[in-house]
């Protein structure tokens, strides 16, 4: 076990599970395989950056191979990151749309109280809005300005 972390062997010695948190600190650990998978992890570093401390503190010589594996470890973090912005982006819209219908839903039903001078329940009617929501907009009607 490498690290500073205690856990009891009765825990953890079910099946081999290894767990390395890597990318974010850039002191070293004092074990040379660590400190290269903490490089070739790091968000923050481009990849020419770690071409250089590969070369130079590792002594690794950059092939054409090395360089494409280089590009494919770059590219995994970064296709990571885009995924995550990408459904992060999907759901907001979604939310947003929500609450922006939700939002005309009211605007509409309360309009349709003023003009016509109906109430909540024709107004809903008038709007054909299922019966199952009536209560929900209803609740929501009285704090709508």
């Amino acid at each position: 076990m490498f690290g500073t972390v205690k856990e009891p062997v009765q825990n953890y010695d079910l099946m081999t599970v290894i767990m390395i948190c890597l990318g974010k600190n850039q002191e070293t650990s004092g074990n040379r395989l660590l400190d290269l998978l903490n490089i070739l992890f790091a968000s923050d570093m481009n990849k020419n950056e770690k071409k250089e401390i590969m070369q130079r503190d590792f002594q690794i010589p950059m092939s054409k191979q090395i360089e494409g594996r280089l590009d494919d470890v770059c590219n995994l973090s970064k296709g990571v990151w885009e995924k995550g912005l990408e459904k992060g982006l999907e759901e907001g819209l979604e939310k947003g749309m929500e609450k922006g219908l939700e939002k005309g839903i009211l605007s509409s039903i309360h309009s349709l109280m003023e003009s016509m001078g109906w109430s909540a329940e024709q107004a809903m009617d008038a709007l054909k809005i299922p019966s199952g929501k009536k209560h929900e907009y209803l609740s929501k009607l009285s704090a709508f300005h």
